[in-house]
């Protein structure tokens, strides 16, 4: 029988992993050039329904934010500036991490298995998902 490896996510290779991963994420956000209005979705909630899903727009808000558009970031989606300065503070916080102090990754860790937090994000996602839709309903004509 096949034993997980949790060697990987040892307190040494962890931290590594996800400064190379979010400094990935982070670096294409600032050169990726998304569409502002793009003629073909990958989205089926909005093809299916011609209405944005709760997350249709966060990625064109994120690379809008990581390239100093704030404008442009929340109008396409206002929990775009706070997933991009959460992704920085995670990558922040793990870069610290290789040079010792843990605290920071650590709070990182615990928050994102923190049941709290997590239904909060959930939540705050809805709420805007909601919002958005009332526009499109309610305030378009």
């Amino acid at each position: 029988m096949y034993k997980f490896n949790s060697s990987f996510f040892n307190k040494n290779k962890l931290p590594w992993a996800v400064f190379i991963f979010f400094g990935a994420i982070l670096i294409i956000s600032y050169f990726y050039q998304a569409e502002p209005n793009p003629k073909v979705s990958l989205c089926i909630f909005y093809n299916l329904t011609n209405l944005p899903c709760p997350g249709c727009g966060l990625t064109r808000s994120f690379c809008s934010f990581a390239k100093g558009d704030l404008l442009a970031s929340f109008h396409f989606h206002w929990l775009g500036p706070i997933m991009f300065l959460t992704t920085f503070f995670v990558w922040l916080a793990s870069l610290l991490t290789v040079f010792g102090i843990t605290k920071p990754f650590e709070f990182f860790k615990l928050l994102s298995t923190n049941e709290l937090f997590i239904k909060t994000a959930i939540l705050a996602l809805g709420i805007c998902w909601l919002i958005r839709l009332s526009f499109i309903f309610f305030l378009k004509t």
